[in-house]
């Protein structure tokens, strides 16, 4: 199984997404690699540990938005729960949310790698 059939198999939007990028795969695996690699995902982690939502909601909506583009749902779905959540300023969860959006960053790794 290649990578697209991965992603797929993972809940990818791989169809609309190749759609989008006028199905050129190699330029979809540069995104891919480049997400991998965000370093929001660190300064998330940080924001979160630090109790800066502000911050963490800046970080995890540019996240959400970079999922959505590469079709991303899993990702996508955990990032715009923690998006809202921080959004509407509830905290309460936002650990498990973290621990939820890391969970699906490392199956993400570990599909792309």
């Amino acid at each position: 199984m290649d990578k697209l059939e991965k992603l797929a198999a993972w809940g990818a939007d791989i169809p609309g997404t190749m759609q989008r990028l006028l199905n050129d795969k190699e330029l979809y695996d540069n995104c891919l690699q480049m997400f991998v690699g965000d370093e929001n995902f660190a300064a998330l982690g940080e924001s979160v540990k630090a109790k800066d939502y502000a911050k963490a909601f800046n970080e995890v909506h540019t996240l959400k938005g970079v999922a959505g583009n590469l079709g991303l749902v899993p990702m996508f779905n955990v990032l715009s729960t923690m998006t809202e959540a921080l959004r509407a300023k509830d905290y309460s969860k936002v650990d498990a949310q973290y621990a939820d959006v890391m969970q699906k960053y490392a199956e993400f790794k570990e599909i792309v790698k």
